[in-house]
């Protein structure tokens, strides 16, 4: 079974709720659920359905993707800030131009993170 087919546990649902930075209350509007529902999961008096669990676990991947591309990013964006190293096509010094578009794709993952079209806010760490 991968992870998709494995139901999701009460503690699972807080624990993803945590790390998507949403509030049981807030998770009604992102899941698509009423408030009361959200609150039956939380409080294990229901189990979480599979189309909620996927839905949660499909949110998880997407920002977990975000955060390892915001790492990837800042890893890359330091040295060439730092003149340390530089990037060169076709002979020409290109530095500035793929510095550009790495602050350009960091700003889309971190304003991602901070205010996603899903209603999450994950945060940046």
């Amino acid at each position: 079974m991968s992870g998709f087919d494995k139901p999701m546990t009460t503690g699972e649902f807080n624990e993803a709720l945590q790390k998507l930075g949403v509030s049981v209350y807030a998770s009604a509007g992102v899941l698509g659920i009423s408030l009361r529902q959200a609150q039956r999961y939380s409080s294990g008096e229901e189990s979480v359905p599979w189309r909620t669990t996927n839905h949660l676990r499909v949110l998880l991947f997407n920002v977990d993707g975000l955060k390892k591309q915001r790492k990837r990013l800042l890893k890359q964006i330091r040295p060439l800030q730092s003149g340390t190293s530089r990037f060169y096509n076709g002979g020409k010094d290109a530095t500035a131009a793929v510095l550009n578009e790495n602050r350009r794709q960091l700003a889309e993952c971190e304003h991602l993170l901070t205010n996603h079209p899903a209603g999450i806010k994950p945060g940046l760490d």
